[in-house]
């Protein structure tokens, strides 16, 4: 798996619509490249305002 899979990828894995074994990669990988964890980051900050703004 090359790095755009994770990117692809990182929206099942907040979701947790990803097996065991490729949530263990995705994991592994987030460790080692900072690029990833930051989109990592901005999904979560997408996914946090969302759930906001559907509660108003």
């Amino acid at each position: 798996m090359t790095n755009w899979h994770i990117e692809e990828r990182l929206s099942a894995y907040l979701a947790n619509e990803v097996e065991p074994e490729e949530k263990d990669f995705i994991e592994s990988h987030l460790e080692t490249c900072a690029n990833c964890r930051q989109e990592l980051e901005f999904l979560q900050e997408l996914q946090l305002s969302s759930k906001c703004f559907c509660y108003r």
